[in-house]
């Protein structure tokens, strides 16, 4: 007799053999692996603050292939709020690895939908080089643009 997989599996990816009771797995949001997969401590990790605000990345995934947001009509602004948060947490590795080039990318997507914070940011990226080649004068455009914002 085969026991129901709970909830918390649909946060994890199985890497080992899928008729095994207790296969290998990975979590969809950071690179732990369980060899042996137990609800109660995949529930754990995933309950995790660090894990959680990795589960922003699963929303917005296809991110990193083109610069579309989902279309979230009722949540779009608390949607840019969190996704700019994610963005910072990669600039400066809070929470998670540090990559400027994903935090860029998320920058861009949002400023894209005119978040404040996003331009001015994406202007920090653009001054300093990270995630992308240094242009100073993007960098001026993007902080004049939120200025007049």
């Amino acid at each position: 007799m085969t026991r129901k997989k709970g909830p918390v599996w649909n946060h994890f990816k199985i890497i080992g053999n899928d008729n095994d009771t207790h296969p290998r797995v990975q979590c969809k949001y950071c690179p732990k692996v369980f060899g042996r997969a137990c609800p109660n401590r995949m529930q754990e990790h995933f309950d995790k603050k660090k894990c959680q605000g990795l589960q922003q990345y699963n929303f917005i995934n296809h991110l990193s292939e083109s610069s579309k947001l989902p279309n979230k009509d009722d949540n779009i602004d608390s949607n840019l709020l969190e996704i700019y948060k994610l963005g910072c947490s990669y600039l400066y590795g809070t929470e998670t690895e540090k990559n400027e080039i994903k935090a860029f990318k998320l920058f861009e997507a949002t400023a894209e939908k005119s978040h404040l914070d996003s331009i001015r940011k994406l202007g920090h990226c653009y001054q300093h080089g990270k995630g992308t080649k240094k242009d100073e004068i993007k960098a001026f455009e993007l902080y004049n643009a939120a200025a007049e914002m």
